[in-house]
């Protein structure tokens, strides 16, 4: 089971976040089907990409200052028009204002097909 959130600053900025009950489920939906597609062409579309992973001890998500912080200690893409923030992982907060859409959490289960997809449930 994933619990999932997506954060959009327009005009192009998307914070997503996915919470996994099992590690070996995050890993197997990460390196296949539309995720991996997704990230095979992050190098191009992006100028800004990063990703991290982290437990929790309950199920309870942190503030987004906190989750962005995280971020920046993470791991940063390789990409091949990073904006001046890119390298050095200094990515602002993203302003939480009535310009931004947080879409509601959402629950996925990973599907058993071979292409390793995900279903609605």
């Amino acid at each position: 089971m994933v619990y999932g959130a997506v954060l959009c600053e327009f005009p192009w900025t998307f914070i997503t976040v996915s919470v996994w009950t099992e590690k070996r489920a995050m890993l197997r939906y990460v390196g296949t089907g539309a995720h991996l597609d997704a990230m095979q062409r992050l190098r191009e579309w992006c100028s800004e990409a990063g990703v991290t992973h982290f437990e929790l001890d309950d199920m309870i998500l942190p503030p987004v200052s906190e989750m962005m912080d995280r971020l920046r200690r993470g791991k940063v893409s390789h990409l091949l028009h990073p904006s001046p923030y890119h390298e050095s992982a200094s990515w602002p907060d993203p302003r939480l204002n009535h310009r931004h859409v947080f879409v509601e959490s959402v629950s996925f289960r990973v599907g058993a097909s071979s292409h390793g997809g995900s279903n609605k449930e």
